[in-house]
């Protein structure tokens, strides 16, 4: 799992994660940082994982990324909001049919994921 902090020293905590596919500093800064005002301290960048040669991870192997792998890491980072920017994990998290259109729709409690990853570890169902 790569990653992406904004201040010279890691912090213990990030109040919000982004998950992105690609980590593109000079993106994320102008994409989610600088129009919504967020502070880069409080921010770090995941990124998701991709299945090699496929156009989409499949849901089975995006439930198992985010339960096994990252809900622990967030957990630990004390995370509180994630910023999806992949449609597709998106939709997974929330269990919708559709993407939004802007941040503040995009923005996931980070209770979701900790109540999903809850749920695989008591079950091996989401």
């Amino acid at each position: 799992m790569r990653y992406l902090t904004f201040n010279q020293e890691e912090s213990r905590t990030y109040k919000i994660c982004i998950l992105v596919n690609d980590i593109r500093r000079d993106e994320i800064e102008r994409a989610y940082i600088r129009p919504y005002n967020l502070d880069p301290n409080e921010i770090v960048v995941l990124d998701l994982h991709k299945v090699p040669g496929k156009k989409s991870t499949p849901v089975k192997e995006q439930k198992a990324y985010l339960t096994d792998e990252l809900a622990p890491v967030l957990l630990d980072l004390g995370v509180e909001y994630l910023i999806v920017g992949d449609g597709d994990y998106f939709k997974t998290l929330t269990k919708t049919t559709s993407t939004p259109v802007s941040i503040s729709s995009a923005t996931v409690p980070i209770r979701t994921l900790c109540r999903m990853y809850a749920l695989s570890s008591s079950s091996s169902r989401i």
